[in-house]
């Protein structure tokens, strides 16, 4: 239902909010690291397009000066700021240098069919690609995704964009909370956001579920969990097979007729 919001048609959804669900949910990273996400970060492999995560770059962000206290570095974000390193890192070491396919299919369970994804493309349409392999012209040329004008984005407009885009598809706030319910999350923290301008009911979900369906969709593929945890960056193996649970865990409704 995600996917068929980011698929349509592009007024659906307000760009930059597109750009940053899109590139959570097909590549599974951090919302710290899609905050920092520069252009120069992508490289084409033949036609292939690829996300390099750095094990360390510069901060890129445009910083909001008037919110920095005093005795703050005024020129990276407080996220830069916290992990001491002055600059962009990746939340573990493991998470450092991984490659990550830019897709622009995915395997869809639900139908069991090879379908549309189209992030390759949508990259290509925000960000202003100048290697050879990439193709003329773009839609809009930005170096980072925008939030409020500025280049790069903070945890709590990543969690505003998947809102936005969840708004639009047919995710229903009442199955999703008792999904959370059936996952162990407490009644008093499943949240309830009402809806948006137009009508649009918004369920309770935010920019790390991104990166759990990231996760769930490669033990869905039966992905190696030695391999996957190359492209998701998790440091405990423990860590990771929840995922792998959780998809051998999914309903069929297939199956389940099939048994009687």
């Amino acid at each position: 239902m995600f996917v068929d919001v980011l698929t349509a048609d592009e007024d659906l959804v307000d760009p930059h909010k597109a750009m940053t669900s899109h590139l959570l949910l097909g590549t599974g990273i951090r919302n710290d690291t899609c905050g920092h996400t520069h252009k120069s970060w992508f490289t084409y492999r033949g036609d292939e397009l690829y996300l390099d995560i750095p094990d360390f770059d510069n901060c890129r962000k445009e910083i909001d000066k008037a919110r920095k206290g005093p005795n703050s570095n005024e020129n990276i974000c407080g996220s830069c700021e916290g992990s001491g390193d002055g600059g962009y890192t990746p939340k573990t070491p493991t998470s450092a240098g991984r490659q990550l396919l830019i897709p622009n299919s995915y395997k869809n369970h639900v139908t069991g069919e090879v379908e549309y994804f189209g992030l390759k493309d949508r990259c290509e349409r925000y960000f202003a690609f100048d290697e050879p392999a990439a193709p003329t012209g773009s839609e809009y040329g930005f170096d980072m995704i925008q939030a409020d004008g500025k280049d790069g984005f903070s945890a709590a407009f990543a969690n505003k964009a998947v809102r936005a885009v969840g708004a639009k598809s047919d995710i229903n706030p009442t199955l999703r909370k008792k999904r959370l319910i059936q996952e162990g999350v407490p009644n008093d923290k499943i949240r309830k956001f009402g809806t948006n301008k137009e009508g649009d009911k918004i369920p309770d979900i935010v920019a790390h579920d991104m990166r759990a369906s990231y996760c769930t969709q490669l033990a869905r593929n039966d992905v190696r969990t030695a391999y996957a945890m190359t492209k998701t960056g998790h440091k405990l193996e423990e860590t990771f097979y929840r995922y792998v649970n959780f998809a051998r865990n999914e309903l069929d409704k297939n199956k389940d007729k099939s048994m009687f």
